[in-house]
Parts: structure tokens; C-alpha cells; sequence
């Protein structure tokens, strides 16, 4: 089959996974209204090209990250359990990273070990849910940081388990042979989740202080919470609403990313995720302020159709469109780019 667009593997996908395996990657808190706001909120922005000062004939597609430049502003993000979507869904996510020259964010709800995961080669962040035992996180954070891990990043928005109605309807639980490879048994739920313990800001800045790799906090969604990780010293933030899987009806993240405005970039990265299916969503995210985004559904879908080369096949699908969206606006660098090229309908 021809994968055209991210909605052909999404297609290709559905008729590969049991229903109940789909609804868990499709399904959301609530009425799951913050799931469709998600790709809705593409459409209240609208481009205005420029005509370009000097014409080019090559795109360049650097962005910083972590004070590195990068090629791709794509990041490979943290989604749990990949075992579900397919065997070896962990190190197709690693790998396929890898062949793209970008990041993998490994989740901490991983079958994996953290050091089994941090033994595979390519650039690896790793992301920090906060279990029950306040010791445990610390022991974790130090596995992290001697397993190689380039990068800490702390999840603050799922701390309470979710109401998710196709779950509930399908009386969804985990198979029994897939599991968190880092976390204790009396950190399990019935349901075989993990129950977490809430984090507020004097808990991460103590995570920030004992952390030997730079920490950036994921889940925020507040205008305020970002620069008050900035004043505090966090390498950065992820403004993500989990995929509208936790609390239903929150803001968009493309809005949020719009009110920060006046937040000092220098040495403190936005990374955004929620909703990016198409190259011309990532530009958006760009011309606001994002270093870089962050895949999941999008990557899950190439994920149960191929692997480690279907993940890489959606990259791939996405760094072409927005290239060429890029030379549609008029501009040859991201580093052109800002939010005047934008205007809201």
C-alpha cells in the first residue's frame, strides 16, 4: 500500500489492531472533546507567505535543541505500553530515531529496563513518571543518568488515573506479558496501571537538584507555570495536555504556545506536542516559538504497520511535507520563521 499522509497509516493500522488495543491509542478522557480540539486548533491559524528576499534552492531544517543543533525539530515522544502496538515496539522507537538523526523520548512505563534501553544506540532522553515510593524516583533518576540518557523529563500531568469510557467499555486491562519493567509490584493498580505520586514545584526543583543531566517538565499547560520553570532553572518544558487522555476540555496546546510570548529562550526550550499529524501543523508550532515537536499517535500508526521502518517511514512523510511548506511560505530556514507569518481567523 501507498502511505501518502499520516491518515493512511492511521487507516492501515485500525485494520491491524484488535478494538481493543485501538481504542486505547485512540480514546481520551470525558467525551474526548480536548482529542478533537487537538487537530481543530490547526485550522484557527492561517499562513501568510512572503515573497523572499534573495531565491533558494535548499531547505535547512536546524533547530536547537538543548543548545545542540539538530536536524529534524521532531522528537520521537514518550507513549506506554509500545508492546502493545507492536513486539519490539520500544527499540523500533530508539531505532527509528536513530536512522533519523533525532531524539527518542523512552517512557518510563517501559517493559524495558532503563539500562537495557540505554545500552541501544542513538540520543535518548528519559521520562520520569513519579511512583508511589519518593526514594524509588531518586534511585530512577540515577539509573538515567549512568545508563547514558541525555536528558530528564518529568511527567506532571498524569498523576491521577484517568476516566477514559472506551476503556470502561471494553473493560480494558494490560496483558499479563507486558508490564513496566521499572517500577516495584506495589506500585501496580488492579488494572495493571501504576499508581503515581503527585509532584508539586518544591518536589521538581529537589528532582532538578539532583539531577546530573538537564530536567525538563512535561505537562504543563499554563502561560505562568512556563516561565516559572524558566525562572527556576529547568533545561525546559513540554506544553502537552497528554493527548487529551486526562483531563477532558483543557486548552489546545498550540493556544497555550501562542500566550507565552515573553518567556527568555536563552538556555530554555518549548517543546510542544498534541495533535500533529501534517508537516504544515509542525511549521505552525515553529513559527510560535517551539524548538520542536513531539510525535505520538502519529508514529504509533507506523508503528503497527512496520516497525521500526514504519516510524521512520512517518518522519520521513512528515519532514517532506514540511520542507515543502516551508518553501510555499517563502522561507529557506526555520530560524525565518515567526509568528507574523501567522494570522489568527
Amino acid at each position: 500500500m501507498q502511505y501518502n499522509n499520516i491518515w493512511d497509516f492511521r487507516d492501515s493500522a485500525k485494520k491491524i489492531l484488535t478494538k481493543e488495543a485501538w481504542d486505547y491509542l485512540e480514546g481520551g478522557a470525558g467525551d474526548e472533546v480536548t482529542i478533537k480540539k487537538n487537530r481543530t486548533v490547526f485550522d484557527k491559524y492561517s499562513f501568510r507567505p512572503r515573497i523572499p528576499y534573495k531565491v533558494f534552492n535548499e531547505i535547512n531544517t536546524e533547530v536547537s535543541i538543548l543548545g545542540e543543533r539538530r536536524r529534524l525539530p521532531i522528537l520521537v515522544g514518550p507513549v506506554s505500553p509500545l508492546e502493545l502496538f507492536h513486539s519490539g515496539g520500544e527499540r523500533a522507537q530508539v531505532q527509528a530515531a536513530m536512522d533519523a538523526g533525532t531524539i527518542a523520548v523512552c517512557s518510563g512505563h517501559s517493559l524495558a529496563k532503563i539500562e537495557e534501553m540505554g545500552s541501544w544506540n542513538g540520543n535518548k532522553w528519559f521520562q520520569l513518571y513519579s511512583s508511589v515510593d519518593a526514594a524509588h524516583n531518586y534511585e530512577i533518576i540515577d539509573r538515567a543518568c549512568l545508563a547514558g540518557y541525555e536528558a530528564l523529563v518529568v511527567t506532571v500531568d498524569a498523576f491521577h488515573k484517568a476516566i477514559r469510557d472506551r476503556n470502561l467499555k471494553n473493560n480494558f486491562k494490560l496483558p499479563t506479558d507486558i508490564g513496566f519493567g521499572n517500577y516495584p509490584c506495589k506500585s501496580y493498580r488492579t488494572d495493571g496501571s501504576i499508581e503515581l505520586l503527585p509532584l508539586g514545584w518544591d518536589d521538581l526543583t529537589k528532582i532538578l537538584d539532583h539531577s546530573k543531566i538537564p530536567v525538563i517538565i512535561k505537562g504543563i499547560l499554563n502561560p505562568q507555570d512556563v516561565r516559572l520553570a524558566s525562572d527556576l532553572g529547568f533545561a525546559g518544558v513540554i506544553i502537552s495536555n497528554h493527548g487529551g487522555r486526562q483531563l477532558d476540555k483543557t486548552s489546545t496546546t498550540l493556544e497555550i504556545l501562542a500566550e507565552i510570548g515573553d518567556v527568555s529562550k536563552d538556555g530554555f526550550d518549548i517543546y510542544i506536542d498534541g495533535g500533529f499529524m501534517r508537516g504544515v501543523d509542525i511549521l505552525m508550532a515553529l513559527a510560535l516559538g517551539a524548538n520542536a515537536v513531539l510525535l505520538g499517535r502519529a508514529y504509533v500508526y507506523g508503528l503497527v504497520v512496520a516497525g521500526a521502518s514504519g516510524i521512520s517511514n512517518v518522519i520521513t512523510l512528515l519532514m517532506n511535507e514540511l520542507s515543502n511548506s516551508m518553501a510555499q511560505l517563502g522561507i529557506s530556514s526555520i530560524s525565518e520563521l515567526s509568528p507574523e507569518l501567522l494570522s489568527r481567523n
